[in-house]
């Protein structure tokens, strides 16, 4: 098992190791979890092994979340860098959950933090994600995580026999830096106006 890297609410997550594979196979096999993924899914443990090997060899970074209080595993987020430069770089992010975390607010919490790893540790100014159009329940999480529609690319995947477009989701860092200020002032302003409430309930 890889070592733990970063944590959120009710999540820790952990670099992914080569002994993970069980847990990769699991979820690249789930026809539902891969419905809308670029690729599908896995039909065999071979298919699966080789998919699972290659993550190692791109510049990328993955990793398993789990249940903060049973370590039970829920599901991989990951992210490979598309563009670097000194001044700063591009990474592209993905999740896949487990379906029966699904509707619970994981989905989000793992972007969001994901999101925060990335901008606090590394010189990268800019993440995207893309998703199939069809994914509605995917862009509205990324809608709440603040990330903007950028363009919409034609006939993009091949799933089902059929051609979809695909939707780019993008998001600044000193976007992400003002929109975290904004919400530590306003949820500073709730508690002041909280405690001040008790304090004149309490005169």
């Amino acid at each position: 098992m890889g070592k733990y890297i970063f944590k959120s609410n009710r999540i820790s997550y952990k670099e992914i190791g080569k002994d993970d594979f069980d847990i990769f196979f699991e979820i690249y096999s789930n026809k539902d979890i891969m419905k809308y993924s670029l690729k599908d899914a896995c039909i065999s443990k071979e298919e699966a092994e080789k998919e699972f090997h290659n993550n190692f060899q791109i510049d990328s970074q993955h990793f398993i979340a789990f249940l903060e209080w049973t370590q039970t595993p829920i599901g991989i987020v990951w992210y490979y860098q598309i563009a670097s430069q000194k001044e700063g770089g591009i990474v592209e992010i993905h999740y896949s959950l487990k379906t029966e975390f699904w509707r619970k607010w994981f989905g989000t919490e793992m972007g969001k933090a994901l999101i925060k790893f990335i901008f606090s540790t590394t010189k990268n100014h800019k993440i995207i994600w893309t998703c199939n159009i069809e994914n509605v329940a995917s862009s509205k999480i990324l809608q709440k995580l603040g990330m903007i529609q950028e363009w919409i690319s034609r006939k993009w995947r091949f799933k089902d026999g059929r051609w979809v477009d695909e939707i780019q989701y993008w998001l600044l860092k000193e976007e992400w830096v003002t929109s975290c200020r904004s919400r530590n002032l306003w949820d500073s302003t709730l508690r002041n106006q909280s405690i001040k409430k008790i304090s004149n309930d309490g005169s």
